[in-house]
Parts: structure tokens; C-alpha cells; sequence
């Protein structure tokens, strides 16, 4: 999946896992807070430029 693959790099770019964000289930919670049922649909508006990539990475970056 594009917005998966994209989100992933972005992420790497800055030490961050996706992998990990998933499993601990952040990945999903934002998901949720921004109205998607699940990760594969804010994958694929992220692939399909529905969801911006920066405030998506706002979300799930560590403070």
C-alpha cells in the first residue's frame, strides 16, 4: 500500500517505527481520533491525498 510505504519512510526518516506504532495500537487510535475505521482506510487516503502527510506525522511522532 502507497500511503503505508510513504508513512513508513517519513517515519523511519525520523527513528521512528511504524511497526511499533501499530503493535502498541497508537497507529490505530489516531486512525480513530481522525475518523477512519481502521488502518488500511488511513492508509489509503494517505496513498490517495485525502490525509496530509505532515499532520498525520504530527500525530503519531513522539512529544
Amino acid at each position: 500500500d502507497a500511503g503505508r510505504r510513504r508513512l513508513a519512510e517519513a517515519l523511519a526518516a525520523r527513528r521512528v517505527d511504524l511497526l511499533a506504532a501499530e503493535a502498541g495500537g497508537d497507529a490505530l487510535a489516531v486512525a480513530r481520533d481522525l475518523g477512519f475505521a481502521g488502518l488500511e482506510e488511513m492508509y489509503a487516503a494517505l496513498g490517495g491525498g485525502q490525509l496530509p502527510l505532515p499532520g498525520l506525522m504530527a500525530r503519531l511522532l513522539p512529544r
